[in-house]
C-alpha cells in the first residue's frame, strides 16, 4: 500500500531519507521498515535504470534533423505536386481553347482530353524543343524522346514520390514515439502535485534531471516531465499498450523496421513513374510523327532514319541501295519522295553522293513547334546552304524519278562543315 499522511490521509512519495514530507499538509511522515526496503529494491538495479534512463532520453528527444527535413520536403512536395496539377490543367484548357478557334467545340473537346493525359509531357517536350537554338543544343533530341520523358518521370521520382514518402515515414514514426510517450507519461493530476504512477496511481519520487522512475509499488516504468507539446502528437486512433520501457523499445524498433520495409514497397512502387512519363512521351512522338526518333538519340553516330518504317536506314559514310520505289513518303507526276531524319550537331550541313541511279536531295527542314497550345509540330524548310542552328533531329527530302530505273541508287551520305 502506498504510504498515507497520518494527518490528512494523502499519499505520500517516499524520498531518500527515514522522514518523507507530505506535499499536501507539509507533515513529516516516519518511512516505515517495509517501505524502506521497497525502495532500496528499486535501488539495487543500477544497470536497469541506466538502461531506461537512455530509452527514456530516446523516446523523448525531439525529432532528429533527418526526420525534420523529410517532414519539410514532404510538404513542399505537396505544395509543388498543387502546383504541377494546376499547371496540367490549365494547359489542357489553353488547348481546347486553341483547338476550339479553329476545329470547334468537337475538336476542343477532343484536345480537352489529349491535354488532360499529354499536357504536362506536351509542355515538357515543347520546352526542350523551344530552347534548342538559345541553347545550340535540342535536349530532347539528344537525350531521345524516350531518354528525355525518362528523365521527367525520374525528375517527379525524386522530387515528389520521394519526399512525400519519406515523409509519410518521419510522421508515422514520430507519431508512435509520440504515442509511446503519451502511454508511459506520468504527470500529475493537480496543479504542483507530485506525479502519480501510470498503472497504480502511487505518488512517485522524482529526482532532479531524471525522465524515468519506476513505481516502488508495482514497478511499472513511467516517463516524467513529457512536454505536452510531445504528447499532443501522439495517433489518437492507435492502441499501444507497454508495461515496460523494453517493451516500447521494442514497439519502437519493430515500428522503425516495418516503416522502412513499407518505404522500399512505396518507392519501388513510385518508379512506375518513369516508364509511365516513357509512355506519355511515346503519345506525344505519335501525334508529332517522330516515332522514328524516339528511341534513337541525336548523335553523329546515328544512321538517317526514314520515317516510314519500311524503307531501309542510311548509315553514315556506308553506301546503301536506295530500295523504296514501293514505299515512297508521295510521288507527283515526276517524281517519288521519301523523309528521313538526320541527326546534325550545330552548323553541320548533309553531304550526299549517289552511285548508278537518280537521287537528289531536295530539301533540309527544321523543327518548328509552333504555338505552345498546339500539340502538333511541323517542319520547316531551311535556306538552301544554311546549316545545322543547333544539335539536333533535322528532317530531309530524297526524290527520284517515279520511272523506276534499271538499278537502284546507292546512297553515301555524311555530316560536312
Amino acid at each position: 500500500m502506498p504510504l498515507a499522511c497520518p494527518a490528512c490521509g494523502r499519499p505520500v512519495p517516499i524520498g531518500a531519507g527515514d522522514v518523507a514530507r507530505c506535499r499536501a499538509c507539509d507533515t513529516d511522515v516516519a518511512v516505515p521498515e517495509s517501505h524502506r526496503e521497497l525502495r532500496a529494491i528499486a535501488e539495487l538495479d543500477q544497470a536497469a535504470r541506466a538502461r531506461a534512463d537512455a530509452i527514456s532520453a530516446e523516446l523523448t528527444r525531439p525529432p532528429s534533423w533527418f526526420m525534420r527535413f523529410w517532414m519539410g520536403a514532404g510538404m513542399a512536395s505537396v505544395v509543388l505536386s498543387l502546383v504541377l496539377l494546376v499547371v496540367w490543367i490549365l494547359v489542357s484548357i489553353a488547348m481546347c481553347i486553341g483547338e476550339f478557334v479553329s476545329a470547334g467545340i468537337f475538336g476542343a473537346a477532343i484536345m480537352l482530353l489529349v491535354g488532360l493525359v499529354l499536357g504536362m509531357s506536351l509542355l515538357y517536350d515543347e520546352a526542350l524543343h523551344g530552347l534548342a537554338e538559345p541553347l545550340g543544343v535540342d535536349l530532347a533530341d539528344v537525350w531521345s524522346g524516350a531518354g528525355s520523358h525518362g528523365l521527367l518521370g525520374l525528375s517527379f521520382f525524386v522530387l515528389l514520390a520521394v519526399p512525400l514518402v519519406l515523409a509519410a515515414y518521419a510522421e508515422s514514426f514520430e507519431s508512435v514515439r509520440a504515442t509511446l510517450c503519451k502511454v508511459l507519461s506520468a504527470p500529475p493530476t493537480t496543479e504542483g502535485g507530485a506525479s502519480e504512477c501510470r498503472a497504480c496511481g502511487a505518488p512517485l519520487g522524482v529526482p532532479e534531471a531524471t525522465l524515468h522512475v519506476r513505481c516502488i509499488y508495482c514497478h511499472a516504468d513511467n516517463l516524467v516531465d513529457v512536454p505536452d507539446a510531445r504528447r499532443r502528437k501522439a495517433a489518437e486512433d492507435t492502441e499501444i499498450v507497454c508495461r515496460d520501457l523494453d517493451a516500447a523499445s521494442l514497439q519502437e524498433r519493430t515500428v522503425a523496421a516495418r516503416g522502412r520495409v513499407l518505404v522500399a514497397i512505396r518507392l519501388a512502387k513510385a518508379l512506375v513513374l518513369v516508364p509511365a512519363f516513357v509512355l506519355l512521351g511515346r503519345c506525344v512522338a505519335a501525334v508529332n510523327e517522330d516515332d522514328a526518333t524516339f528511341w534513337q538519340p541525336a548523335v553523329a553516330s546515328a544512321p538517317m532514319l526514314p520515317r516510314i518504317e519500311e524503307n531501309p536506314p542510311l548509315e553514315r559514310g556506308r553506301a546503301t541501295s536506295f530500295t523504296v520505289h514501293e514505299t515512297f513518303d508521295g510521288c507527283d507526276e515526276v517524281d517519288c519522295w521519301a523523309r528521313y531524319f538526320v541527326a546534325l550537331e550545330a552548323g553541320e550541313g548533309v553531304e550526299i553522293v549517289v552511285e548508278e541511279g537518280d537521287l537528289r536531295l531536295v530539301e533540309i527542314a527544321r523543327r518548328d513547334v509552333g504555338p505552345w497550345y498546339d500539340p502538333t509540330y511541323q517542319w520547316r524548310p531551311m535556306e538552301p546552304g544554311t546549316r545545322a542552328p543547333y544539335t539536333g533531329w533535322y528532317r530531309v527530302t530524297l526524290a527520284t524519278a517515279k520511272r523506276r530505273g534499271a538499278t537502284d541508287p546507292r546512297v553515301i551520305w555524311n555530316a560536312s562543315r
